[in-house]
């Protein structure tokens, strides 16, 4: 699992062919709101009910099995674009432009962004384990100290190894209690979906209110 750069993206699809590629959701999220603040619809999606749901509605496409994603999109989310008031013109010409960058970036990556039933969706651990490095060895470290950090690094991991086969417990990182609300939320409904008891249409709005509660 990783960010969407596409340098680090075509060199694994190069080097690493049988890898699965997962996106993160997070970032997934990240861009889509740093697009619609570059659209000029902040403001609507703070202060319009119906820009909200909608575009919240794409974030959480990213829920969906993958193969759902572009039906859902055509058949549910775009046709929404009726219910948006006709004025100021500039907010139905904002979300259409918006809509058009969507298509024409995302959908093309459906597989990727896709995190159903994915109980990992973000690469955030990774990342704070590279500001630890970071802040451990400063910037362009000497040959010998980085060889020293990686075999104290190997070590721990070792240890860690032994404990988890030993079943001795290890320290976790603690979740915040809206974090445990969102994965349990999103397991209950992903459990419902592939019992048959959900359909993808309601999978799309409910766990749509599960995501963005606070991007930034």
């Amino acid at each position: 699992m990783s960010d969407y750069e596409s340098a680090l993206t075509k060199a694994i699809k190069e080097e690493l062919p049988n890898t699965q590629l997962l996106g993160c959701a997070f970032h997934f999220s990240q861009a889509i709101y740093r697009n619609i603040q570059g659209k000029g619809l902040q403001d609507a999606y703070q202060n319009l009910e119906v820009v909200r749901q909608v575009l919240r509605q794409i974030m959480a496409l990213a829920f969906l099995p993958s193969d759902q994603i572009t039906r859902v999109y055509y058949d549910v989310i775009k046709p929404q674009l009726n219910n948006v008031p006709a004025k100021p013109i500039s907010l139905c010409h904002n979300l259409r432009d918006f809509f058009k960058y969507f298509e024409s970036f995302w959908l093309r990556k459906t597989n990727q962004f896709c995190v159903f039933n994915q109980s990992t969706r973000t690469n955030n651990g990774l990342e704070g384990y590279n500001n630890k490095m970071c802040v451990q060895l400063s910037a362009h470290p000497h040959l010998y100290r980085l060889i020293v950090w990686f075999e104290k690094e190997e070590l721990l991991v070792q240890q860690l190894v032994m404990k988890i086969s030993s079943d001795i417990p290890v320290h976790k990182r603690k979740q915040t209690a809206i974090t445990i609300l969102i994965n349990d939320s999103l397991q209950t409904l992903w459990d419902n979906y592939n019992a048959g008891n959900l359909s993808a249409k309601d999978l799309l709005l409910e766990s749509s209110k599960w995501v963005a509660k606070k991007v930034s």
